[in-house]
């Protein structure tokens, strides 16, 4: 079912031109600096947009070494360890408390949040009831450790305690998925995730991070966490098998681009952490064979596209044919896991998407993602 909401009559530009729901922020509202586009309303000129890669300086680079990823070069050795400085342009623009200050260290401390700024001993019930439900629910969908949910919980509370960009989009997730568990209350808890997830964008853009073995996890849990939001978004605003969507998407895994150089260039730091299990879904067979042999017990269908190369990244953004016959595959993956929540029918949305965007010439190369989904196009129509 798609999602209804009140038409913005005052809302953006960009925001009215994709059909979305402007929360009317201004100088740039909270769609727009999530996806990253110009931001325009009537009595305000167009403010142009920020480009949605971080750009990292390696400080020591070196030759390459064996257990990391291809086309990443870099020199590890327990005596030293490498440390790569991202350069990150702040977007100024925040859902909330525009000030940010930052540490000596580069990291932020605002991980207390509070119902009253003039008390510092209130308690914001929301957020707690958002923890809860991470805690008991959302968090299991996301299965870091195989087979094991409440281990995956820990981590990602664990870090997200530590790093606060990535304890906002914590919330927002779990927003989410409240506002689908009670699709009564579905239009206010979507407000406060997107909410949650624009400071959160906020604040790891404004962040100046050493990327080394106390964030490096962080960085990337935060990274699918914001991908698989926009993902569930794309399901729940767009029409199915329409470009919309395969742009939504695209859009969605595109978002991976930047933290995708930083974890590449911080690969043999993450093999010794406790999310090694899901860094090897880096190709798509390497994903399915996961799929296969844990039974499903690991989600690589949510890990795979933050090990997606930039060059593969490209040929999507150029709707490169072959390209998209193979992110079909990834919709097969998808499609495995409908039963999430924050899946539903993207596989089956996805494919179809991409069925019709490339036509029959290609059809049999589409052969087997339609067979899985049930389903076979009518190219006449």
């Amino acid at each position: 079912m798609r999602r209804t909401h009140r038409k913005s009559r005052n809302g953006c530009a960009e925001c009215k031109r994709r059909h979305m729901k402007c929360d009317e922020n201004q100088p740039i509202c909270a769609q727009c600096t999530i996806s990253r586009r110009p931001c325009s309303y009537s009595t305000a000129s167009t403010i142009p947009p920020q480009s949605p890669s971080l750009n990292y300086t390696p400080l020591t680079p070196g030759p390459s070494h064996a257990g990391e990823p291809p086309g990443v070069s870099s020199s590890y050795s327990p005596a030293r360890q490498e440390t790569f400085r991202p350069s990150v342009s702040s977007l100024d623009i925040l859902v909330g408390n525009p000030s940010f200050p930052s540490t000596a260290s580069g990291v932020h401390q605002d991980n207390h949040i509070h119902a009253d700024p003039s008390d510092p001993f209130a308690v914001n019930m929301l957020h707690l009831r958002l923890m809860q439900q991470f805690s008991m629910e959302t968090g299991r969908t996301f299965l870091l450790v195989p087979d094991d949910a409440e281990a995956s919980t820990k981590i990602f509370l664990k870090a997200g305690l530590q790093h606060s960009f990535l304890m906002q989009e914590i919330l927002a997730i779990a927003a989410l998925h409240l506002g689908f568990s009670l699709p009564g209350k579905r239009e206010y808890y979507h407000h406060q995730a997107t909410g949650l997830q624009a400071r959160a964008l906020s604040i790891f853009n404004s962040t100046s991070l050493d990327v080394g073995p106390e964030n490096c996890v962080a960085i990337t849990l935060f990274s699918s966490l914001f991908a698989m939001h926009s993902l569930c978004d794309a399901v729940e605003s767009c029409e199915k098998s329409s470009d919309k969507f395969l742009s939504a998407c695209i859009n969605s895994l595109d978002m991976h681009r930047g933290s995708r150089t930083i974890t590449q260039h911080s690969w043999h730091l993450l093999l010794q952490t406790e999310i090694r299990p899901i860094l090897h879904a880096e190709h798509l067979q390497t994903a399915f064979d996961q799929e296969h042999t844990t039974g499903g017990r690991t989600n690589a269908c949510i890990s795979w596209p933050a090990m997606v190369q930039s060059e593969y990244m490209d040929l999507l953004m150029k709707r490169n044919p072959e390209a998209l016959v193979i992110l079909t595959r990834y919709g097969v993956l998808l499609h495995c896991h409908r039963e999430l929540w924050c899946i539903a029918s993207a596989g089956e949305y996805l494919i179809k998407s991409i069925d019709r965007h490339l036509g029959s010439y290609w059809e049999s190369w589409l052969v087997w993602p339609n067979e899985v989904i049930g389903t076979s196009l009518d190219y006449q129509s």
